[in-house]
């Protein structure tokens, strides 16, 4: 039972420690927070963040930590003493706890020294000094110097009873910590009983009444001091009644009557209302305003768009924050300095007027949301513009303005470049109206509601078809490229291209193109015109003239007379399926009539298929779609897949080594039917056909003792000698060749003809290709000219002067952060693109601990992904999540490049240049393999020494580098 009862008890304690751990405010938070980024300074010491040529402070978070900006301004930090102690002289940090003493010395020692002269003048020093449990919301210093002259002058005349009234309306006749000032709470002051309003944020700031306390849980002997930054005064009017008493919001106490929302801002409740002024209804067209005004649904939206859900006091709003209003839809409510923004906008004139029930702030410009709008409306201020000039200028205003149930499908301004209708903009011809008019669809959509094969039907008639892809929703040829619009009556589907209305078949589409006239008559020779004609879907990746005048006579006439081969070329470029340009991502793969499956993908807005370019994309047929290439599309190499270094080795077989072949024709062998095999078995590509070489064991001598088992050990032996002793010799005659000048063609091939015999051992060597060399079969090509080097035990490259940059897994570069983009920033390393770095790949960086990574900074970080058809992506952590030397470079040093030749000299053990550099002048030195050096020394001048040192290096042989380090040395700079 003792027992029973000990654990029943360590259970509860251990819940009721979790629930405090949990149930830690805000404010807490953001203390410890700011403790724990000011611990370095000593004890007790918290981090500051305080704006620029202002004197307001804030506790940090992690957000605002990496960030150093508040409301858009740059901040800097400085470190004070958290709340409750203070610092000893000659000893570090803040090791002394306050001393308790009563409220009106506490409010002396707080920088409230105001607060206490005022108390005193107001009898209230013999309150304050005495028993009780008090809760004094104390003005600063600042805060009673911002007060106007007739305020403060009207506050300590009359016996001062006013400014006793005013400082009872700050005090609260009981104990409230930070952690009690619960968001939403309220507590009855001592001044009548009227309230004061707490809200207490998740960014940690608290605010009474919207004055936010910039110094909590100041514990004195008979209650608690907050400093606040500003005067409160005591609130007696809900937010309907401020409204109804200023003129100045005269249309819009109208507006709210109309639409039935007084008797919801007379109730309790916690609104926040951006109260648009006289003047903000006048700025609107009246013929707009006329239209709110008297429709009842789009008035209540319009007025619910101003009114957030929870209360939101100004001094709460630290950076640009999303918030759900009334009528559904996010407002974008942020500041910029001392001024308050809306989606961006710095409208807003006066803020904070509170009230019972909510807070008002006051705009200057009516915010109308889409949903009041109607299609003109939506596409103005947007990126199509040129869209809807194009849809006026067809005369279909009526339509974009009127109550009709539509969805326009409106192109981006980039999707006209280049197009007749820019070029020739004051023409607005018969076939260019109704090409406007199929944009408008007859129902208002939601793009949630398409699906797969769906048909739409448009103002001129026609019917549309939707393909939904992993990447893309499209109509036709055009993918929707951003939200829906939804107004009042009609949607807005913004598109990224001008749309393509299907005009016949697939056949069609190629007789009406003269660009395709050879291919008109490969598809009528091969006997394929009624395939091209019929129902279905296809995807035609089709060969232009070009195409067919790039072959050779002799092998373009003989395409042309063997029937069956040209078929199974065609049918290699036809697809399964609809497949236009926006459904096409990275490593797309499409079944072809014939053969194995077309590889594509998309490159700077070009779409590839087996790596040959698409010239012209997306013409649209009623049974597919057509896109145009200028070559004849062949099938890939087969990928072979290299062993896994910690894999087990694969088995060698006795039988035929299996073959993996991709072919495009029948059996037939003609300039288009080139079939590709890679040989998967032991002796894959180094000689004849394993089955004849084990037949020859079989047949040998020596073999004529054994049984089929020892004849099949007997040929293992010999099939590993047989595959090592070619790349012994390849490896000899690299390094025999070491140092030498080579230039694009020379090669070193396999030498077969050298056999073994079958009791000699051999050890094979692997060769690595660096930079300059490539493996093509059985050679290993120079592609590159320049000096051949070896880097023990068995990689070789071309050391040349080149500067252009290659990435390569696992090399170490310097780069430039260039964009910062979400959670990826942009680097820049010298290539042919930039690489993406993820916030993520720091070492300890978390979602809430993030680096403080800008752009313009230098980065050390690693390739981890370095594909020709694949975005770099780099790392600054190795393989156990260690920095380990690399991230974000500190200030000072010089950045500078050489050659990338010049790089890979400073490789271990190649160090003479680096050991030398050492000797003469101490210094940092970071080494990129993109041929970026970054260096520090102890002063400016030898900085620039080293660089021009390194570059000099470039050009100079070891000797002539000895004696310019010699002379530096000796002191000849």
């Amino acid at each position: 039972m003792n027992v029973c009862v000990l654990v029943r008890t360590l259970v509860l304690g251990l819940s009721l420690v979790l629930t405090v751990c949990v149930a830690r405010s805000p404010y807490q938070a953001v203390l410890q927070h700011s403790r724990i980024r000011g611990r370095q300074q000593g004890p007790n010491v918290c981090a500051m963040q305080q704006l620029k040529g202002t004197d307001k402070k804030y506790f940090t978070n992690c957000k605002q930590w990496y960030h150093r900006k508040i409301c858009g301004k740059p901040t800097v930090i400085t470190y004070e003493c958290c709340p409750g102690y203070e610092r000893i002289p000659g000893e570090k940090g803040c090791p002394a706890a306050l001393p308790l003493v009563n409220i009106y010395n506490t409010l002396g020692a707080v920088g409230a020294s105001t607060t206490q002269m005022y108390s005193d003048r107001a009898k209230l020093r013999e309150e304050i000094e005495g028993p009780g449990s008090f809760t004094f919301f104390a003005p600063s210093n600042e805060a009673w110097a911002a007060l106007p002259t007739e305020i403060l002058d009207a506050l300590v005349s009359n016996v001062n009873i006013e400014l006793l009234n005013a400082l009872h309306y700050h005090m609260v006749n009981r104990r409230l910590t930070s952690e009690e000032l619960r968001h939403g709470s309220s507590f009855a002051s001592m001044y009548q009983d009227f309230h004061v309003h707490i809200h207490h944020y998740s960014n940690g700031i608290v605010t009474v009444n919207c004055a936010r306390l910039i110094k909590p849980d100041q514990h004195a002997t008979n209650g608690i001091v907050h400093v606040v930054d500003r005067v409160i005064t005591a609130i007696s009017n809900n937010v309907h009644t401020l409204i109804d008493i200023d003129d100045d919001l005269e249309t819009l106490r109208t507006a709210m009557a109309a639409a039935g929302l007084t008797a919801m801002l007379e109730n309790e409740g916690q609104y926040t209302i951006f109260a648009p002024t006289n003047e903000a209804f006048e700025k609107i067209p009246q013929e707009t305003l006329n239209r709110i005004l008297g429709d009842p649904v789009a008035l209540r939206d319009l007025l619910n768009y101003h009114i957030l859900k929870h209360m939101q006091c100004a001094e709460s709003i630290v950076s640009g924050t999303p918030m759900e209003t009334l009528q559904g839809t996010m407002l974008e409510v942020g500041c910029d300095g001392d001024q308050m923004t809306l989606n961006g906008k710095a409208i807003i004139t006066k803020k904070d007027q509170l009230g019972t029930n909510g807070v008002i702030h006051y705009i200057n410009e009516l915010l109308i949301p889409d949903s009041a709008k109607v299609l003109l409306e939506l596409a103005e201020g947007s990126s199509v513009a040129t869209a809807t000039r194009l849809f006026v200028e067809a005369g279909l205003t009526p339509h974009l303005t009127g109550s009709e149930a539509l969805t326009m499908l409106a192109p981006l301004d980039d999707a006209f470049k280049g197009n007749d209708f820019v070029r020739q903009r004051d023409t607005m011809t018969p076939d260019r109206r109704k090409l406007m008019t199929n944009h408008l669809l007859k129902e208002q959509l939601s793009s949630k509601s398409l699906y797969h094969g769906q048909e739409l039907e448009t103002l001129g008639g026609l019917k549309l078809r939707v393909f939904v892809y992993r990447n893309n929703l499209c109509i036709e040829n055009a993918c929707i490229a951003a939200h829906d619009k939804t107004g009042r009556y009609a949607t807005m589907f913004t598109v990224d291209k001008v749309l393509t209305p299907p005009m016949g078949t697939v056949m069609d589409v190629l007789k009406a193109d003269d660009r395709f006239s050879l291919l008109v008559g490969a598809v009528q020779t091969a006997g394929m015109t009624e395939l091209l004609n019929q129902q279905g879907a296809l995807t035609f990746f089709a060969p232009t003239n070009d195409a067919f005048n790039a072959l050779s006579p002799t092998e373009l006439n003989r395409l042309m007379r063997n029937r069956q081969e040209l078929a199974g070329v065609l049918r290699y470029h036809l697809g399964e399926g609809m497949l236009v340009s926006g459904g096409v991502g990275s490593h797309t793969r499409l079944q072809p009539l014939q053969g194995e499956k077309l590889e594509l993908g998309m490159r700077n807005y070009t779409v590839y298929v087996n790596k040959v370019p698409v010239a012209d994309a997306d013409l649209m047929a009623t049974n597919g779609v057509v896109h145009g290439v200028n070559s004849i599309i062949k099938p890939l190499p087969p990928k072979v897949e290299r062993e896994q270094a910690d894999g087990p080795a694969a088995p060698l077989r006795s039988a035929a080594s299996s073959r993996v072949r991709a072919r495009w024709t029948t059996d037939h062998q003609g300039p288009f039917s080139t079939t590709h095999t890679v040989n998967t078995g032991p002796g894959a590509g180094s000689g004849p056909d394993s089955d004849d070489l084990f037949q020859k064991v079989v047949r040998s001598r020596s073999s004529r003792t054994m049984n089929q088992s020892q004849c099949s050990q007997q040929y293992t032996v010999y099939l590993q000698s047989f595959i090592s002793r070619p790349c012994v010799r390849m490896f000899s005659s690299l390094k025999l060749r070491v140092g030498e000048v080579l230039l694009p063609g020379d090669e070193f091939s396999f030498d077969t003809a050298d056999r073994l015999s079958l009791t000699e051992a051999v050890k094979a060597e692997k060769v690595v290709c660096g930079p300059g060399l490539r493996r093509s079969g059985d050679r290993l090509l120079v592609c590159k000219s320049g000096v051949l080097r070896h880097k023990e035990p068995n990689m070789f490259w071309m050391d040349s002067q080149q500067r252009r940059y290659v990435p390569a897994k696992g090399e170490s570069i310097i780069g430039i952060v260039t964009v910062k983009s979400g959670d990826v920033f942009k680097v820049d390393f010298g290539g042919s693109e930039q690489a993406s770095l993820s916030y993520l790949a720091f070492e300890g960086a978390t979602k809430r601990n993030r680096p403080n990574v800008q752009v313009g900074d230098l980065v050390f970080a690693q390739f981890v992904l370095a594909n020709k058809d694949m975005e770099p992506e780099l790392v600054c952590v190795d393989s156990s999540g260690r920095a380990n030397g690399m991230g974000v470079f500190g200030g000072g040093g010089l950045l500078f490049s050489v050659s990338l030749g010049l790089v890979r000299r400073f490789e271990p053990p190649q160090t003479e240049i680096l050991t030398d550099l050492q000797q003469l002048f101490p210094c940092e030195l970071v080494v990129g393999m993109n041929g970026r050096l970054w260096v520090k020394s102890s002063t400016v001048q030898q900085t620039l020494v080293i660089s021009n040192l390194l570059q000099s290096c470039d050009t100079m042989t070891a000797q002539q580098r000895q004696q310019l380090f010699r002379r530096v040395a000796q002191g000849a700079l």
